[in-house]
């Protein structure tokens, strides 16, 4: 007999049937609809000349090979997405060979060799090595497979420590006459200096850009050629020597991009010697000079010193000392690097902006950029500093591991004033070690955009609003009209606390900060908190609804995903700083192209 409690679970049943038949009703209809538009718009892209579509899809190659770059090569390549579409992009791609000429040696020889097909006559760019950054092996034999195609390849990226390069040594790629970018990347760094001197005799007659990372510098000098553009050697603590670099230096008068990383060396009489008084080596085409010194000496100052280059080239000083590798910097030192920074920016002294950084190494890096257009793509990160490399950094300087702290916040206001920070508009600052201190912030006295990076910045917000002696006026950055706080702990309890909201909030500090700024006749115009953590939504959530109802402009973004928070206010697809701190897409296995 037919139970109560069956006819009720029946009847549920039922109604969960219908309603999923409701369901797919109405995805069946939203899938028409989404069918319809992309029938409308296929004829449009079909309509486009093929030079347009080909040069479109070149360009998403080009992207998507620096995705795969960035990414660790994870990201979804380019081919696979304009092969995969329609017959009509398939056929097209298939006939165009520049998109086939960026080939990693992955050891499915048939993926190798279907791309050799395709690119044709294109030139070839190669990556090879021991292995990827994800730990995928590279294989030899797609390597010897590419270099029977020795006469179209213009770029080789390989990595591998010597015993791999004593494999490749012979391989006919070398030839290339066509070949203009070598980078090799030695993953374990090599310690001693590595036989490159069968590179020494090649003709590399279009050889312009050379990228060593691991390498001892002097393994770079066989590769020197006139026609460099670019020429980068990092990752070594190995010595490099000014004089002999000068000379080496200027034969490359095409020179557009310079970044050297060692030891500098040279010798106190070097530069009163009758070889190198009032004598420099000039660089007429460099636009950017990295200089690291992991001696914690003075020498890429030095090499700074008798350099001639065109004042609108951007220069990044760094001073990696103390630690493992060797003394840090005396302070005595730092005052010789900011005067001779004071008597190179003498050429240029009308700079807009100026930036003071700190990380978790101590490191203090002095930021001087070339105008407030460049702020986009700026990011602080909680471990180094991501700079956007095509951005125009006038000057930088960096130090690590400062000898004596307190020593050097005091002397910071005098190493300063030779240098142009009265015009400053602009303000980077990262204050973890109180390096930034209250006579730094008097060399900026007409700042108006301040962005500030701290996880606890009520003792900054109190200077803000902090009035001068009888003077109704801030004491710090009077004409200051836009803060950014980046990365601030709204409640300021550590993690460990088993009452982590329990404490007041940043709330009050920011509403005192502009109650006073206010009062002062100097209030703030824009505001914006970026990244903000440890946010106790059901409790700060009227404190954010209440100030974005004043007059001044108000943006933010969370760390966290906050269960109890709209999502979309966790990712602001109109910051700048969200962009750049997104990821990339995953794949695992690619099917044949």
């Amino acid at each position: 007999m037919i139970q109560a409690e069956d006819l009720s679970t029946t009847s549920t049943i039922d109604a969960a049937i219908a309603l999923r038949r409701q369901q797919i009703a109405a995805l069946s209809q939203e899938i028409i609809g989404l069918q319809t538009r992309r029938n409308a718009l296929s004829p449009l892209i079909s309509r486009l000349p093929t030079e347009i579509l080909a040069k479109i899809f070149f360009l998403l190659m080009l992207e998507s090979s620096d995705e795969q770059e960035r990414a660790g090569g994870l990201s979804s390549p380019g081919w696979l997405v304009v092969t995969r579409i329609c017959a009509h992009w398939r056929t097209l791609a298939l006939g165009t060979p520049h998109l086939w000429s960026y080939i990693r040696c992955f050891p499915d020889i048939n993926l190798v060799e279907a791309f050799i097909e395709r690119s044709r006559s294109a030139p070839l760019d190669i990556v090879g090595g021991h292995r990827d950054y994800c730990g995928r092996m590279y294989s030899m034999d797609a390597l010897r497979l590419l270099s029977v195609e020795w006469r179209r390849i213009r770029t080789v990226r390989l990595n591998g420590d010597p015993a791999y390069m004593s494999n490749i040594e012979g391989l006919p790629f070398w030839n290339a006459p066509s070949l203009e970018r070598i980078s090799w990347d030695a993953p374990n760094h090599i310690e001693h200096p590595t036989d490159m001197a069968f590179l020494k005799h090649k003709e590399f007659l279009f050889l312009k850009s050379v990228q060593l990372s691991g390498f001892p510098a002097a393994c770079g000098i066989p590769l020197l050629r006139p026609t460099l553009t670019h020429l980068s050697i990092t990752g070594l603590a190995t010595g490099i020597q000014v004089p002999s670099w000068l000379k080496l230096l200027g034969s490359l008068p095409l020179l557009e991009d310079l970044y050297l990383t060692g030891s500098f060396r040279m010798d106190g009489n070097a530069r009163q010697s009758p070889v190198f008084a009032g004598q420099s080596t000039s660089l007429p085409s460099l636009s950017t000079l990295t200089l690291y010194d992991t001696s914690g000496g003075t020498g890429n100052a030095a090499l700074l010193d008798m350099l001639d280059y065109p004042p609108c080239c951007n220069v990044w000083l760094a001073f990696y000392g103390g630690g493992h590798i060797q003394p840090s910097l005396s302070l005595e030192d730092y005052r010789c690097v900011f005067s001779t920074v004071a008597r190179k920016l003498k050429a240029d002294p009308r700079l807009p902006f100026w930036s003071v950084t700190d990380d978790a190494m101590k490191k203090v890096e002095f930021v001087l950029w070339k105008n407030a257009e460049d702020l986009n793509g700026y990011i602080l990160t909680s471990g180094e500093h991501a700079y956007a490399y095509e951005k125009r950094a006038v000057f930088r300087l960096s130090f690590s591991e400062v000898p004596d702290m307190q020593s050097f916040r005091q002397m910071l206001p005098g190493l300063l004033s030779p240098l142009p920070t009265s015009g400053v508009r602009e303000l980077y600052l990262s204050e973890r070690y109180g390096l930034a201190n209250s006579g730094m912030y008097a060399a900026f006295p007409h700042v108006t955009r301040l962005v500030y990076q701290s996880g606890r910045p009520d003792r900054f917000l109190e200077r803000l609003g902090r009035r001068r002696d009888a003077e109704a006026q801030p004491m710090f950055f009077p004409a200051l009209r836009s803060l950014t706080l980046c990365d601030p702990w709204w409640h300021q309890h550590d993690d460990s606390c088993p009452n982590p909201y329990g404490d007041p909030s940043l709330a009050s500090d920011v509403d005192r900060m502009l109650a006073a700024r206010e009062s002062m006749g100097r209030p703030l115009q824009e505001l914006y908190l970026h990244s903000v953590a440890n946010i106790n939504w059901p409790e700060d959530r009227p404190w954010f609804e209440d100030i974005a109802t004043k007059s001044l402009r108000f943006t933010w973004t969370a760390s966290t995903f906050d269960p109890d928070r709209d999502a979309d206010s966790d990712y602001d697809d109109s910051c700048e700083l969200c962009r750049q701190e997104s990821g990339f897409p995953l794949f695992e296995d690619l099917p044949s192209p």
